[in-house]
C-alpha cells in the first residue's frame, strides 16, 4: 500500500495540473489553488510513507523509544494520522481512504478525460 501511495501521489498532482489547463479562464485561480494544495498533500503524503518504508526499518531508529509513536499503524502515531476515526474511536474508518485511492480516483480521471471537451466549453 505504501508503494501504491508513493506512485499515485505524483499522478494526482499531474491530474490537477491537467485540470488547470481544462478550466475556463474564470476558474483558473481556483484550479491553481487546487494544484497548490494537491502538491502540498503529495509532499506530506510521500514524506510520511517514504519514512515509514525506509526509516522505520533502520535498527537504530526502530529501537528508539519514540519510534512507535512515529511509525506504528496504531493510534496514536504520526503514520496513522487519519483523524476521521478518532471521534467514534474506530480507526478502521480511516481505511476507507483506500477506496478513494484505488477506486474513486481512477474512475474520476476516466470520467473527466472522457468529458474533457465539455469542460473546455466546446
Amino acid at each position: 500500500m505504501e508503494v501504491l501511495i508513493l506512485a499515485l501521489a505524483p499522478v494526482m498532482v499531474a491530474f490537477t495540473v491537467a485540470l488547470l489547463g481544462w478550466v475556463p479562464p474564470g476558474g483558473r485561480p481556483a484550479a491553481l489553488l487546487g494544484v497548490i494544495f494537491m502538491s502540498l498533500c503529495a509532499v506530506v503524503t510521500c514524506s510520511v510513507h517514504f519514512s515509514v518504508l525506509t526509516l522505520s526499518r533502520q535498527p537504530l531508529i526502530s529501537a528508539a523509544e519514540w519510534a512507535p509513536r512515529v511509525f506504528a499503524f496504531t493510534w496514536p502515531s504520526v503514520a496513522f494520522a487519519g483523524l476521521f476515526g478518532v471521534p467514534p474511536a474506530n480507526m478502521d474508518i480511516r481505511n476507507t481512504g483506500i477506496i478513494g485511492y484505488v477506486l474513486l480516483f481512477p474512475v474520476a480521471t476516466v470520467l473527466l478525460a472522457t468529458r474533457r471537451d465539455s469542460l473546455k466549453g466546446n
